[in-house]
Order: structure tokens, then sequence, then C-alpha cells
């Protein structure tokens, strides 16, 4: 019976003791920003306060005995308790504009005639992704897509619709640290020689697992005539709220908007008018299809480029449309150019009709001048016919002589 009663109150002192210890608090502070390390204890009329990093001594103070005393230089100007609230039981520690270095293990310990107090804190400093950029390179010979100044090293991946070989599917990642220890990370992901018609995701994670980025990009391309109505798709893959929309043309490496919408305020900004409009219901249905109307031949050929954006998601569509005339019927600059080359012809004809007759002319009055004897040849022929006539030579006349 008495070791029953033992045992019974052994183990009641050890769940008390589980119970009563104070478990560690995870912080996490944002890089530049001001970060809170709560620390809070039984209010009491005398108290100290000591906080340490690592075991390093960083701060200490007595209530009623002036202001805290500072023991680490690399938090000068920056740590700080709030005096005024240390009588009601709050040590917390505020860290102004926090850095990689302040990331660790920090200890609160609060001493008051009643009992000796410690809080653990385990703090984490996170310069959180701000952006991502994915996009198709200047030879359009590869997807490219970027963070910068991202902590911890943040993890990227990628992945395609329909999906590539293992072989196709080895993209070249770098990424390199600042001075503030931030990182920068870039990778590129070389389109397959089969053509369009693949979408590229990529990913980027964080290393707390507080955030996750993903960029979409899909590569189609598109053939209409001249003339004709064109829808370029453009669809978002999952339900998003408080997103934007922004259609954009480029040609010859000139970016312009066509028109962007905003889901909050349901506004469309359209620069085309009415060559260019989208759906009515777009903002329900989640289709971003572009419709443009009376294609000309070559002032709406180039690349199309969708996308849909929340803070944290990017929906690309690069569509490459080329316009062909109408078969028999040439557009203004294919007609302006065959006016051109046929003026060119009837100027060559007339030259070579004109040197022709010339020849013609030159030749024929040559051969009549050939045909035509001499006016000597033909007076000489002339007498010696009439002597022939008379049968015999004239003589000359003596002359006479005075």
């Amino acid at each position: 019976m008495a070791g029953g009663l033992v045992r019974a109150c052994v183990c009641l002192w050890i769940l008390t003791t589980a119970d009563c210890r104070t478990p560690d608090i995870q912080v996490t502070c944002t890089f530049a920003q001001d970060c809170l390390l709560p620390c809070t204890f039984e209010p009491a009329s005398s108290a100290n306060v000591s906080w340490q990093q690592q075991e390093v001594p960083l701060l200490t103070f007595r209530l009623g005995a002036g202001p805290e005393e500072l023991w680490l230089p690399s938090f000068a100007d920056r740590a700080s308790l709030f005096e005024g609230q240390v009588s009601h039981g709050n040590a917390s520690l505020q860290i102004k504009q926090t850095s990689t270095h302040d990331r660790g293990r920090y200890r609160c310990t609060v001493s008051t005639h009643q009992a000796v107090e410690d809080t653990i804190v385990i703090v984490r400093v996170e310069a959180p992704v701000r952006s991502l950029t994915l996009e198709m390179t200047a030879d359009s010979q590869a997807v490219q897509c970027s963070s910068q100044d991202v902590y911890p090293a943040p993890h990227l991946s990628w992945f395609t619709e329909p999906p590539l070989q293992p072989e196709l599917l080895r993209p070249s990642t770098h990424m390199a640290a600042n001075k503030l220890g931030l990182y920068s990370v870039e990778s590129r992901l070389n389109r397959p020689k089969t053509g369009s018609g693949y979408t590229y995701t990529c990913t980027i994670k964080t290393s707390y697992g507080s955030q996750t980025w993903i960029a979409s990009l899909r590569d189609t391309e598109m053939r209409p005539t001249e003339g004709t109505q064109v829808t370029i798709p453009c669809t978002a893959l999952r339900d998003l709220q408080n997103f934007t929309l922004t259609w954009s043309f480029m040609r010859q490496r000139q970016l312009t908007v066509i028109l962007t919408y905003d889901s909050l305020s349901r506004r469309v900004t359209n620069h085309w008018g009415k060559r260019a409009h989208l759906d009515q219901n777009w903002g329900s249905s989640g289709d971003g299809s572009l419709h443009l109307q009376d294609l000309g031949n070559s002032a709406q050929t180039g690349m199309y480029i969708c996308m849909i954006s929340t803070p944290k998601i990017q929906y690309l569509t690069y569509t490459s449309i080329n316009v062909s005339a109408i078969s028999g019927v040439s557009g203004p600059d294919e007609r302006s150019q065959k006016g051109r080359e046929s003026r060119l012809w009837l100027i060559c004809i007339a030259v070579v009709a004109v040197v022709l007759c010339v020849g013609a002319v030159w030749c024929v009055k040559k051969k009549d001048g050939d045909s035509r004897p001499p006016a000597e040849t033909t007076e000489m022929r002339q007498l010696t016919e009439g002597h022939r006539e008379n049968g015999t030579p004239q003589e000359s006349s003596p002359l006479a002589v005075a």
C-alpha cells in the first residue's frame, strides 16, 4: 500500500513538473524590420532582468536603479526594454532593424523576491520572397526564373506540362549571397526543340516553409488570317482573389500594354479601343482570353503576353501570332511592293523597245546605202553605153592655130 502511494506521488510530481515547464517561444523576425521578443513574469516591486544571446550577456536591467546596461556592441541603439512596463511584468526585448546575425537562441531571466523565471526565445530571421520573375529569354531559346534578396536560401524547382524527359529537364541554377547575407537565385531552363505547346512552372519555397511562390508560363503559337477575329487564350489554373490581369504586345523587343483589369475595382483600362476586349463575365469565370478584331497582316504580328498575378502566384501565357494574308488578296505592304515591281518591269520593257526600234532603223538605212551606186560610176557607165551605140569612138578636134 505504501509503495503504491509513493509511486503515485512520484508520477504526479513528474507530470506536474512537465506541465509547469515553460515551452520555448518561436519568433520569426522580418529582415530590416523591428522585432519583439516576449518575456513576461508576475509583477513585483523589485526585479532584475537579464537577456542573453547564445548564452552571451546582452542586456541587464534592475527595476528602480536606472537605465539598462547593454553588453553586446552589435546591438547598440537597436536592443531595448520597455522600462515603464517592467514593473507591470513585461520584460520583452525589442530589436530594431533586425539583420541575419540576430537569429539564434535568447534567454530572458527575471529574478524577484518571489522566484526566478527563465524564458527561452528561438529567433529566426527571414527576408521573404517579394517578387518572382518568370520570362522567356530574348532569343526565345530558354525560360528564366529569378528572385532577389531572400533569406534563408530558398528552394527552387521546375516542372512542365506535358512532362519533359529527365535528360531535357536539367535547369542551370545559380545562387549567391550579398554583403547583407541575402540570397539571389536565377535558374534557366532550355526550351525543347520540338517547339511550342509547353507550360513551364517555377516554384520557390522559403526554408522556413512560410511562403510558396508559383509562376507559370505557357508557350503557344497561332496563325490567323488577315482581316479575321481571333481569341488568344489565357486562363488561371486555380480560383484567385485580389488579382490583376495585364495583356501586353511585344514586337521587335518593344513592349506595349494592351489592357489591364483589377479584380478589386473591376476596372478595365483598354489602350487598343475596339480592336481588343475581354468577356464581360471575366471576373467571375476566370477566363482572361483576349479577343482581337480585324487583324492586320503586319501591324498585329508579334508576341502577346498575358499575366495574371497575385502577391504570391503568377500565370503567364506567351502566344506568338503570325497573321497571314488572305489567299489571292494582298496586304497594303505587299500591294505596294507589287506595284513598284510592275512599274520597274514596264520601264524595262519600254527601254528595250526603244533600243530595238533604233537598231532596226539604223540597219534599214545602212542596207539602203550599200545598194545605191555612187554618182561618178553611174555617169561613166552612161558614157560608155553611149559610145557603144555609135559604133566608133569619138575623137577630139585639133586645136586652132592663129
